[in-house]
């Protein structure tokens, strides 16, 4: 996927996954000069930022 399809996907701006790209957050395909993304590096990407705001502290 895309630049345009990822941050439509994320309801975020493309320039918030390029700061997210330069900290290294999510990682991404450069091929001649295009940014793709693997569909299963964004799902483990939102699974690892996941926190359940119901779940109860022990």
């Amino acid at each position: 996927m895309d630049n345009k399809e990822l941050s439509d996907l994320l309801h975020i701006s493309q320039r918030s996954l390029q700061d997210y790209r330069d900290h290294g957050k999510i990682p991404f395909y450069k091929l001649e000069g295009k940014i793709l993304y693997k569909q299963s590096d964004i799902l483990k990407f939102l699974a690892d930022n996941y926190y359940d705001s119901w779940k109860e502290e022990k």
